[in-house]
């Protein structure tokens, strides 16, 4: 019997990885084809609609086959049809299953006009737990479509609808590439259905590069994005020219590269965390002694790791004021070696020459999550913001001697502030000028 096969039922069909398909061939081989082919009756044309790997091996090795067949009024609901068959298989990746479920979602929540329930879609089916009666596509109409569906498959409404944004998702990358996106519901990247909407919602210019990203072997979704952003500033760095008088990065070593520099209103700084970078902390005081004038602050950023050795550094050179406490909304790190889930940063406050502060100010700071898109170590622009609004003024000048990608340089240009800083690696000092710049 010949069947005909239609791509836009095929495309439908998760296909079998080649490891998969040889074990079925060699299965078949011993055993036959067991199951039957379902087959669509569409005008006396028999159209496959499910079995598509079964029937190429018989077709190579010329073996009979037998077949059941379905009466479907049109492609959609043959198409609908699949979609829930499959979404009773076992052996099915989670990205699989939320993709299924994402699908079904969006076609009830679309449909018009009434259920259209047959055989095998009506009341009295295996199916019919999956179906509703159609409404017009109102907010009210999303909020019933995935109340029924959550209920049939025991996820909560909100999950359904953010499967039904991962298939539009995939949908989107399909279209660019389906090899990006049989890795993405195969579960090769691991974090496409949370990420994935989002870039193809809030960023979809980005896209086409991220599928590239993927089709070449990234993971992650928030990698190629990254990788993507961290490009896109290095592009914008070529045509830069920022104003001297007011932001000067410069690339280089702090301890070479500021040593001529006037004396500065505050130090806002990040350094390096880690015990191999505990030198450059004593490096710090000495410059923060020398540069700051009289009264003007060094606020740093640092870890809980190796707190008191920082303490002890930074004291031979400054006085120590208060320890400020920086959450991040939304982030939590383990702290290897303790055990301890962190939810904090502290930012310590030193200061040449002792003084009161002049107003009465609040040592929690609650900052958005820390962004990631220039540099691994990249702090968030809120946090910075406020540190500068409270220890500077309008029109004083900011140090940052490790300015990493920017974000301290481009908060003093926000705020009218002046700055001069310093930025040792050469790819994030071209990001640094590209966000500075734009």
């Amino acid at each position: 019997m010949e069947l005909i096969i239609l791509d836009e039922i095929k495309k439908q069909l998760f296909p079998l990885q080649k490891e998969e398909m040889e074990l079925l061939e060699e299965s078949i081989l011993k055993e036959g084809i067991r199951e039957p082919l379902i087959v669509w009756n569409n005008n006396d044309k028999q159209i496959l609609v499910d079995g598509h790997n079964r029937y190429e091996i018989a077709q190579k090795h010329n073996l009979s086959f037998t077949t059941i067949t379905k009466d479907f009024a049109d492609i959609d609901e043959a198409i609908d049809w699949i979609n829930r068959n499959q979404l009773g298989r076992r052996n099915l990746t989670d990205e699989q299953r939320k993709y299924l479920i994402g699908k079904l979602y969006n076609q009830q929540k679309e449909k018009h006009g009434g259920n259209r329930g047959n055989q095998y879609t009506g009341k009295n089916s295996e199916m019919a737990k999956y179906q509703i009666d159609t409404l017009p596509n109102t907010e009210n109409t999303k909020k019933e479509t995935a109340t029924k569906i959550s209920k049939a498959i025991k996820y909560a409404p909100i999950t359904i609808k953010r499967c039904g944004d991962f298939a539009e998702a995939v949908e989107k990358v399909r279209e660019i590439s389906p090899v990006a996106a049989q890795k993405i519901l195969q579960g090769e990247v691991k974090d496409a259905v949370t990420a994935l909407p989002q870039i193809a919602k809030k960023e979809p210019e980005k896209l086409p590069e991220v599928v590239k990203k993927i089709e070449q072997g990234s993971q992650k979704v928030k990698d190629a994005v990254k990788e993507i952003n961290k490009q896109e500033e290095i592009k914008k760095a070529e045509v830069v020219t920022l104003p001297p008088a007011a932001i000067d990065i410069r690339h280089g070593d702090f301890r070479n590269v500021l040593k001529n520099i006037e004396q500065v209103d505050a130090i806002i700084t990040d350094p390096p965390y880690p015990k191999e970078f505990l030198p450059l902390w004593e490096d710090l005081g000495k410059f923060a002694a020398e540069k700051l004038k009289e009264g003007g602050y060094l606020v740093a950023y640092t870890g809980q790791f190796h707190l008191p050795e920082v303490f002890a550094l930074l004291s031979k050179y400054l006085d120590y004021v208060w320890t400020f406490c920086l959450y991040h909304e939304g982030q939590t790190q383990i702290v290897n070696g303790v055990n301890v889930i962190c939810r904090w940063k502290p930012v310590l406050i030193f200061q040449k020459g002792k003084t009161k502060f002049t107003k009465t100010i609040q040592d929690y700071i609650i900052s958005e999550a820390r962004e990631k898109d220039g540099h691994d170590w990249q702090q968030s622009m809120s946090g910075v913001k406020k540190f500068i609004e409270l220890f500077t003024d309008v029109n004083d000048t900011v140090c940052d001697p490790f300015t990493g990608s920017g974000t301290t340089p481009k908060a003093c240009k926000q705020l009218k502030r002046k700055f001069v800083g310093a930025e040792i690696d050469e790819e994030t000092y071209k990001i640094a000028i590209g966000r500075v710049g734009s």
